[in-house]
């Protein structure tokens, strides 16, 4: 039966570093990040249309890192020798539910950015000849 998942804390990658002053902002670049948006029309949705796809791009980044860490951890669980069937399977079952729930993250974001698409496109036709008898 395979144990719960136990969450360690890692070792910061520069020991000499003093994260006493780290903040939200400065941990996650918000400004950064912002700033990667760049949108070449002038269209309204284009900036969401961007984010949508960078939210996108960033959860399967970290899909492809924990799928790493799942074929990492499995490949050890089939060398423990305290199963005969298979070693402790915890820490694959945990990151493999990650990647799982990202997935489902990125189908939500994703289906809201195209339904948002859709409904402006409706109001767009059905508001179309209304705004042609105001021209005329």
């Amino acid at each position: 039966m395979s144990e719960l998942y136990t969450f360690q804390p890692l070792p910061l990658i520069n020991p000499s570093l003093d994260i006493s002053e780290n903040h939200y902002w400065n941990y996650h670049n918000i400004k950064e990040l912002i700033s990667c948006k760049k949108p070449l029309t002038a269209s309204v949705d284009e900036d969401l249309f961007i984010a949508v796809h960078q939210m996108c791009e960033l959860a399967f980044h970290q899909m492809i890192i924990d799928m790493e860490r799942v074929l990492k951890t499995l490949a050890q669980a089939l060398q423990d020798g305290t199963d005969p069937i298979i070693g402790n399977t915890a820490e694959v079952c945990y990151f493999f539910r990650r990647i799982l729930r990202l997935y489902e993250v990125v189908n939500t974001i994703f289906n809201q950015h195209i339904l948002h698409h859709f409904l402006l496109t409706m109001v767009f036709l059905v508001a179309s000849p209304f705004q042609l008898l105001i021209l005329h």
